[in-house]
């Protein structure tokens, strides 16, 4: 294996793995949205302003929701590099 066959299969590793990330952080989320019978974009901007507290699944949430966009930026920079 070439150093470039090497290089690119670990990016394209690395983005199946973050594609099985996201499908998780999507069913935790779903979750959450049927629980509390709110979206996550109105979630995220009632829990800015500071309407819903500090509750542990809130912070769960809205780190998920953050895992999500940092999971869809890095996988479009990987399949940019394949």
């Amino acid at each position: 294996m070439t150093e470039e066959e090497a290089v690119k299969s670990a990016l394209t590793k690395e983005r199946v793995e973050g594609e099985y990330l996201l499908s998780k952080f999507h069913k935790k989320i779903q979750q959450f949205e049927e629980e509390y019978s709110m979206s996550t974009e109105d979630f995220i901007e009632r829990y800015e302003a500071g309407e819903l507290g500090d509750k542990e699944e809130y912070m769960e949430w809205k780190a998920l929701h953050e895992s999500i966009e940092h999971w869809q930026n890095k996988i479009k920079k990987l399949e940019k590099a394949c």
